[in-house]
């Protein structure tokens, strides 16, 4: 009977002991776990102010995109306007130019 009653101890150890070890990796897996998570969120904290800074830096650049934008269509309104009257000139200058070409020949 004592026999019996060690090899049952043993037996009771035994699975005892490998419990023990697989519920031992099953908290070793869940640190793990943990620890990656911890490191992900670390990773997301550092990069959520770069984040709005980017967002901030692309609203800005939008604005002056926007600005320049109708800089140039009043540059373009301008240089056609400056276009448009240097043309103007140029008739009138060979409108006069012909009128005094018509009046020349017809003195002689």
């Amino acid at each position: 009977e004592a026999a019996v009653r060690r090899e049952v101890a043993a037996q009771i150890a035994a699975t005892s002991s490998a419990e023990a070890f697989a519920d031992k990796a099953k908290i070793e897996k869940v640190i793990a776990d943990l620890s990656n998570e911890e490191i992900r969120l670390y990773s997301l904290q550092q990069i959520e102010p770069l984040t709005a800074a980017i967002r901030i830096q692309i609203s800005e650049a939008s604005a002056n995109a926007k600005r320049l934008s109708k800089a140039l269509v009043a540059l373009q309104k301008e240089a056609d306007a400056k276009a448009a009257e240097r043309k103007r000139v140029a008739m009138v200058k060979l409108e006069v130019e012909a009128a005094r070409e018509a009046k020349s020949q017809a003195a002689l």
